[in-house]
């Protein structure tokens, strides 16, 4: 379990840092209102993935049909969240969809940033 936890360890510092360059990337050339959206949207990939996370993490399961369970659970959470998240978001006045998405989109792409990552095991 340990080197499983190691392997969503870099996935979220992977997360937590393409949408901090992409949301200070917004910040420089477009504003704090689109900023803002880059990081919400990025949010809304990675508030759900540490709930995923957790959820396997505290499961502890060592059967398979227990595991089994547990991911799909998991992932049923996760997308849950993801789209309750997305409500909210598509509630606020302010709402610039582009940098919602871009945000949202780097954070989904740290999955093949750490498959690409050597292992240092």
């Amino acid at each position: 379990m340990h080197k499983h936890f190691s392997v969503y360890r870099r996935v979220i510092v992977l997360q937590v840092a393409l949408v901090s360059i992409i949301a200070a990337v917004y910040l420089a050339l477009a504003g704090v209102g689109q900023a803002r959206m880059a990081l919400l949207g990025g949010l809304a990939a990675l508030i759900p993935n540490l709930c995923f996370i957790g959820r396997i993490h505290w499961a502890g399961a060592k059967d398979p049909k227990k595991m089994l369970r547990t991911l799909y659970s998991g992932e049923a959470l996760k997308l849950t969240l993801t789209g309750v998240m997305f409500f909210f978001i598509m509630q606020l006045p302010e709402l610039h969809i582009g940098p919602l998405l871009v945000g949202y989109m780097s954070a989904l792409t740290a999955y093949w940033w750490a498959l690409l990552m050597p292992d240092n095991h």
